[in-house]
């Protein structure tokens, strides 16, 4: 053929055979793609779940389902014994084993932690403590002093004939009353406390925290001294002011290093004459201030 000019035909190119992906059986990929009737419904993967199949996928969990697991966790719980020296107290012998140990705790100024030995209080939350109740010499920033009625000519009697009364039994109570706080060596004239900690809050104890003081037989909460959430009670009637009615705090500024601030809108706090409120904010405190707080008329010193 090639001699007579003829050319022979190309021969037509073997098909390429598919490579197989690992996985997948040999077969039609139609018949592979269709599911079988025998076969599960293929399950969606979390990508192409809906937001209603999500919401039908959620497990609900009910308290009976959750017993057995509480019970478990439970009966695992570490069961402390209880110490055979106090199982038979009484609750008024309890009481009274407390009240001994907080009595020696404050009369060392120790304070109680979760160490085995007790730990001297820090000065930054020492409160205030009374000057007649020191037996050694305490270090301190400040002193309130108590001011005698008579340096301002300023007599109880006086104060009482300016008063009308609805009888005698309630002139009787008044002048018992003023005799008490301001009359010759009365409360407020023998009012002396040492100022330690950064903060002080000033304020008389209620009733309540009056009685749950003396169930531990520590007697009237001491006057100058801390009781409660009071650094400083000023003593008096309960209802003279609340129990955080002042505070005196060491915050060293260019005006000075003591601030003087009222608490509360509904007691009477002044300092040098002039009443001051919470909304004043505070003012620098410096040596020989004269502040009053509730009943208490004191003088402010520095060392």
């Amino acid at each position: 053929d090639m001699t007579a000019g003829i050319l022979p035909p190309v021969p037509p190119k073997p098909e390429k055979k598919q490579k197989r992906k690992p996985g997948r059986k040999p077969g039609n990929k139609e018949e592979s793609s269709k599911p079988s009737e025998n076969s599960e419904p293929k399950k969606r993967t979390a990508k192409e779940d809906t937001g209603i199949e999500r919401k039908r996928a959620k497990v609900v969990v009910d308290k009976e389902s959750l017993a057995p697991i509480l019970a478990k966790s439970t009966s695992r719980a570490v069961v402390l014994g209880p110490r055979h020296m106090f199982v038979d107290l009484t609750d008024v012998e309890l009481a009274e084993g407390v009240s001994k140990r907080l009595i020696a705790a404050r009369q060392l100024s120790y304070a109680v932690t979760d160490v085995l030995a007790p730990a001297p209080v820090r000065s930054d939350f020492r409160p205030c403590a009374p000057v007649s109740s020191l037996t050694t010499p305490f270090l301190g920033g400040a002193m309130l002093v108590g001011l005698s009625p008579a340096l301002f000519n300023w007599l109880s009697e006086t104060c009482l004939a300016e008063r009308s009364f609805n009888s005698e039994e309630e002139a009787e109570r008044a002048e018992e009353a003023l005799t008490t706080q301001f009359g010759p060596k009365g409360e407020n004239e023998s009012f002396r406390t040492l100022v330690q900690g950064t903060t002080t809050i000033l304020g008389c104890a209620s009733y309540r925290t009056q009685r749950v003081y003396a169930s531990f037989n520590f007697g009237n909460p001491p006057i100058g001294g801390a009781v409660g959430a009071i650094d400083c009670h000023i003593g008096g009637s309960p209802k003279s002011c609340s129990e955080s009615s002042a505070s005196i705090r060491y915050n060293p500024t260019p005006s000075g290093d003591f601030q003087f601030s009222a608490l509360s809108e509904d007691d009477i706090v002044t300092m040098n004459g002039r009443r001051i409120t919470p909304a004043m904010g505070s003012f620098p405190l410096f040596n020989e201030d004269i502040c009053t707080v509730g009943p208490r008329v004191f003088v402010f010193l520095l060392p």
